[in-house]
């Protein structure tokens, strides 16, 4: 099936078997549906499913528009990405190190554990 474009439509691509369950028609259809948003959606689709080369001109265009945005909103835009980046970055370090804290099954073995031995109080002579 081909669009006024020439292309393949979203669906021919999307469709590479029958959906499991409810939760993967609803994402296939939500991805069939972005891919007919102008542009954007064609360029996604092009990255996706074109050639190889279709990623590289997908990634600079992306570029493209992020110098494009900062040339007119502004410094404030460097800012609120930056801003977002060190969230981010802060939120995986986070996430790696914490990983104990949100496991269930390390709580149970820390619960079980021996209590440490009692310290003798220390004696100090005066001067």
């Amino acid at each position: 099936m081909t669009d006024q474009f020439g292309l393949q439509g979203a669906c021919d691509f999307v469709a590479d078997g029958p959906a499991k369950t409810a939760r993967e028609r609803d994402v296939k259809a939500l991805v069939r549906a972005f891919y007919y948003v102008p542009v954007i959606g064609w360029l996604t689709k092009d990255a996706v499913h074109g050639t190889p080369e279709a990623k590289y001109f997908f990634a600079f265009n992306l570029v493209v528009l992020l110098f494009g945005a900062i040339y007119l909103v502004g410094y404030p835009l460097v800012i609120t990405l930056g801003l977002i980046g060190s969230a981010a970055g802060l939120s995986g370090l986070v996430l790696l190190t914490a990983g104990d804290a949100f496991d269930r099954r390390a709580s149970g073995a820390v619960a079980r554990a021996p209590a440490p031995p009692v310290r003798k109080p220390s004696v100090r002579r005066a001067a």
